[in-house]
């Protein structure tokens, strides 16, 4: 069934997975009113004067676009000028109501009509500095893999603003309205800071990173902190939560250790409860540069796993930790003997991972 003849049957196949194109803010400063950003986004079909950027529906004031990006062209090798994906924008104007609103709205659009060419990918910026201290490069990385506290921020409070915005689309409630809230591989607090600004009664974040959540309980003044083992159960009450996240947390479970966990959540869960988790999927595969063969093997099976060393040296078990892609065709028919699958949103958080939004039924 997955077989290609030619090459050029291989790269239409590989961009009907990846969807819309996809852009990424690799690097931001924002002081007295001057926001800079640099990154990289892939024009549709290679038509770099159709795209613009903007900031609160403003364009910005200095653009440079296209610049050469050579790993781009690389990793979007089927995609027609993604080795010009680079891109640097300043404005020294952002716009007062931006005081009023707490955040920027940072896009990709098309330069005639103004419209992202996917709203699910703008990125949102927090302007307050009310908040905890920042955790150190090192910490950061292992979430991460960056280096920038910005764009640690930028991609925290863009990840809260759009599960928040998935739950009011599908639930009609946000983030706010849920009692008891499970942040499970919480990493440093990189969502976890403003899920404790939400408004949400309780917040809870596990990890199996001792490090991380020896950090947060030091940093953070509200919220229940605790380092988990590898492999559950662990030391929380039946039925405690009626909101549990997962922000790449599945992305690196192999199958039988996922089992696990999805009894464990479903323990934990309260009846009626939801769970948002992300995944690797199609978008994410398009860009792994996997052979053919390997491509096959993951539409064919529906999972593959493969080795990541990031956290080698921080946990028990250095071969725990790996990469995983998985099928939505997988995760419907394996996912739903715990939960009831809701719906999985394609490249929603980070632009590249699929958020599966489940429900606890019974």
């Amino acid at each position: 069934m997955y077989h290609w003849e030619d090459i050029e049957t291989y790269e239409a196949h590989l961009q009907s997975m990846l969807g819309a194109e996809p852009w990424c803010i690799d690097d931001l400063n924002y002081r007295d009113g001057v926001l800079e950003i640099t990154g990289w986004a892939l024009a549709p079909e290679g038509q770099h004067a159709a795209v613009t950027f903007m900031v609160n529906d403003r364009e910005f004031e200095e653009i440079s676009f296209p610049l050469p990006r050579p790993d781009i062209g690389e990793v979007f090798w089927y995609k027609r000028g993604a080795a010009l994906a680079q891109f640097r924008c300043r404005s020294g104007r952002v716009p007062e109501e931006t005081r009023a609103r707490g955040y920027l709205n940072l896009r990709c659009v098309h330069r005639e009509t103004r419209l992202p060419f996917r709203e699910e990918f703008d990125y949102f910026y927090p302007c307050e500095r009310d908040e905890p201290p920042m955790p150190s490069v090192e910490r950061r990385k292992r979430v991460s893999g960056g280096e920038s506290a910005e764009v640690f921020r930028l991609e925290g409070f863009t990840t809260f603003i759009k599960l928040d915005r998935a739950l009011r689309r599908t639930f009609n409630k946000g983030i706010s309205k849920f009692a008891s809230v499970l942040d499970w591989g919480c990493g440093c607090g990189r969502v976890t800071r403003y899920l404790l600004q939400s408004g949400t009664a309780a917040v809870t974040g596990i990890d199996i990173d001792p490090d991380n959540v020896r950090w947060c309980q030091e940093n953070f003044a509200a919220g229940t902190f605790l380092h988990v083992p590898l492999h559950p159960p662990v030391d929380l009450e039946r039925a405690a939560f009626d909101l549990i996240i997962g922000i790449s947390v599945f992305t690196h479970l192999k199958m039988r250790d996922q089992i696990e966990w999805l009894y464990e959540l479903m323990r934990v869960a309260k009846t009626g409860g939801v769970l948002l988790m992300t995944v690797l999927g199609a978008a994410a595969v398009s860009r792994a540069r996997y052979s053919p063969s390997v491509v096959r093997e993951w539409q064919t099976t529906g999972f593959i796993a493969h080795e990541n060393l990031d956290l080698k040296g921080y946990i028990e078990d250095d071969s725990y930790y790996v990469n995983t892609c998985m099928t939505t065709e997988y995760i419907r028919q394996n996912w739903s003997r715990f939960f009831e699958v809701v719906d999985i949103i394609p490249a929603y958080i980070g632009n590249m991972q699929d958020l599966v939004i489940l429900r606890k039924v019974g």
